[in-house]
């Protein structure tokens, strides 16, 4: 009798750690509306949100601040022309598609003009949640960083949400090339200090 409730026992706790049990509730909700309610509540248990710590919106704003104000405003200004060319892409979730407006490449070429210097603009746009924002920087740090996104992408699909995945991304971009942003931007933008 005891070896029949330890056998049990163990495939209820197996069951219960291993999450079974909460999945094959999932999958039994008797209404449409009970069964998406339960996948947003584990979604968000899955999906842990990831934003920038308080220093690292500190040194973007900072670099941003050191950017000339008619260079963020033409960044501005082409972004919202990229944004304006999209049409028929809003309609696909993938934020890749985008790039093929008409608005995106004009855009691309400005950014590249400064090197690495704009990336804190991108970074903000990431952190105020414009996830579309992500493809220029893959545009603006592959093919180095290729790898790196590729290994956080697998790895994303199962751990983050997509804007979490980008700002992850961007996190270690702004750790790795903060150095190299600012002398970006003291070479382009203060050559004579």
């Amino acid at each position: 009798m005891r070896k029949k409730f330890l056998f049990f026992y163990s495939i209820f706790f197996f069951f219960t750690i291993s999450g079974c049990y909460r999945y094959e509730i999932i999958f039994k909700s008797d209404t449409p509306e009970e069964k998406n309610k339960i996948d947003e509540n584990q979604a968000l248990e899955e999906f842990p949100e990831i934003s920038f710590s308080h220093s690292e919106l500190r040194q973007i704003a900072y670099l941003i601040d050191i950017l000339p104000e008619n260079t963020k405003k033409d960044f501005y200004a082409n972004y919202v022309e990229w944004v304006e060319s999209w049409g028929e892409l809003s309609a696909f979730s993938q934020s890749r598609t985008r790039i093929e407006a008409i608005g995106y490449d004009p855009l691309l070429k400005f950014c590249k003009q400064y090197d690495r210097a704009l990336l804190p603009l991108i970074f903000r746009k990431i952190a105020e949640g414009d996830h579309f924002a992500s493809n220029l920087l893959i545009d603006l740090t592959f093919p180095e960083y290729e790898d790196l996104w590729e290994e956080m992408r697998v790895y994303s699909i199962t751990h983050y949400s997509s804007l979490s995945f980008y700002i992850s991304f961007s996190k270690i971009i702004l750790e790795k090339e903060y150095d190299t942003i600012f002398q970006s931007i003291q070479k382009k933008f203060y050559p004579e200090e």
